[in-house]
């Protein structure tokens, strides 16, 4: 269970996040802008791993 010390209503000025694509980050942010966007990360031992990563940015919609 993720638990926030701050709100995030309570975030001022500019930022931007990055957080795996899960339904409670989509909820808990739903008041600013999000974004999935398709990372690939490359190691030694695997060839390719695909994911999906949530940017969050300031401006409320």
């Amino acid at each position: 269970m993720l638990r926030l010390i701050i709100w995030p209503g309570q975030i001022q000025g500019a930022f931007i996040l990055s957080f795996n694509n899960v339904p409670e980050v989509l909820e808990i942010f739903s008041i600013f802008n999000q974004m999935e966007v398709m990372v690939r990360y490359l190691c030694s031992i695997c060839l390719r791993i695909i994911g999906h990563k949530l940017i969050i940015t300031r401006k409320i919609i």
